[in-house]
C-alpha cells in the first residue's frame, strides 16, 4: 500500500486461536518503524471492533521520510506476547 504525508492510515488485525477461533487477548497495540528501524508510533493501543477484531488509525506525519515503513502488532495474553506485521510505503507529493 502507498500513503502520503498527512494521510490517515488505518491499522487492523484479527486475533485467532490455533483452531482459527476469534480470540480477545488482554491487549492489542501497534507500533510503526522506519526502514532504518526508528520508531515513529510506539505501542498505540487498538480499539476492539468485535470479538477478535481490532483497529486504530494514525496520521503519517509531515516529518516522516519517504520510504518503507514496518507495522508491528503486539497481542498480549497473560505472560505471552504474539507479534504480527505488515508494511506500507510512504511517498511525498510533488510541490
Amino acid at each position: 500500500m502507498i500513503f502520503y504525508r498527512g494521510e490517515t492510515i488505518r491499522a487492523s488485525c484479527e486475533v485467532r486461536t490455533v483452531t482459527a477461533q476469534l480470540y480477545d487477548p488482554t491487549s492489542v497495540s501497534v507500533s510503526v518503524y522506519t526502514e532504518k528501524g526508528a520508531t515513529v508510533i510506539n505501542a498505540q493501543a487498538l480499539s476492539k471492533d468485535s470479538q477478535g477484531k481490532y483497529s486504530g488509525s494514525f496520521a503519517a506525519a509531515a516529518t516522516w521520510d519517504r520510504g518503507r515503513y514496518r507495522v508491528l502488532f503486539a497481542m498480549v495474553a497473560g505472560s505471552d506476547t504474539v507479534y504480527d506485521g505488515d508494511e506500507f510505503d510512504l511517498e511525498v507529493l510533488p510541490e
